[in-house]
């Protein structure tokens, strides 16, 4: 397995979100989506033989240059530093192999987003969880628009302490690989193994497939306690 298939789950997911938003997507040498909204204003280096020079000026044409997105290079060849970028941040990629899977915790409350108002919960939980006050400002289906839940392949769940919710895992399932995004506990709740249990009942549905998901230093662990093996890394980068 390579970086190639953490592209092809994000590079999946950018359509689906494209569709749902109506929005535009890009798929040349990299994958990317501009929802208009911080949310989704993002892409991924797709072909790692196009030269750094060429991404660049691909991407400030699709987006601009005069708003913010990020770029992440799951290959470690797009140099940002000569591009004028800066690293903003570092992630990990791991992969679990297809295989049975754990059942959550017995007695851990976790349900899956049935409509607009669940999305809104899992779009707070995650704006704070990430310390992201623009997603905070941001208007409510920035990030979860109601339609998502139409788009098959996607699901987001929720766990619930004292009838209130205080976690949240997203899934996309390609086909291929069912990839773990946008997880979160409110900073009140950490440590409590909520994610945990989230993950475990997300790609329980999918035992056939592998199972990604990527982390920066603070929930590496989570993938490392579940027998998830290191895939690889990934550079994010953002116009100065």
């Amino acid at each position: 397995m390579s970086a190639s298939l953490i592209v092809g789950n994000t590079r999946a997911l950018h359509e689906a979100f494209g569709r749902v938003f109506g929005c535009r997507t890009l798929d040349d040498g990299v994958s990317a989506i501009d929802s208009g909204g911080p949310a989704h204003r993002r892409a991924i280096v797709a072909d790692p033989a196009r030269s750094t020079a060429e991404l660049t000026a691909i991407l400030n044409d699709f987006f601009g240059r005069d708003v913010a997105w990020v770029l992440e290079d799951p290959f470690g060849r797009f140099d940002g530093e000569a591009a004028g970028m800066r690293k903003v941040d570092e992630t990990v990629h791991f992969v679990r192999e297809p295989g049975p899977r754990e059942d959550p915790d017995p007695g851990v409350d976790l349900r899956p987003a049935s409509g607009p108002a669940d999305l809104a919960d899992a779009e707070r939980i995650i704006a704070t969880a990430f310390e992201r006050p623009d997603l905070e400002a941001s208007p409510t289906g920035a990030l979860y628009p109601p339609r998502l839940l139409d788009e098959p392949g996607v699901s987001v769940l929720l766990a619930y302490e004292n009838d209130e919710p205080t976690a949240t895992v997203a899934s996309f399932h390609d086909g291929s690989s069912v990839g773990l995004y946008w997880g979160g506990t409110l900073r009140t709740r950490r440590r409590g193994g909520l994610c945990g249990n989230l993950m475990k009942a997300l790609v329980k549905e999918h035992p056939d497939v592998p199972a990604l998901g990527s982390a920066g230093r603070m929930s590496q662990s989570l993938f490392r306690i579940a027998e998830y093996q290191e895939l690889g890394r990934s550079n994010w980068w953002s116009p100065v």
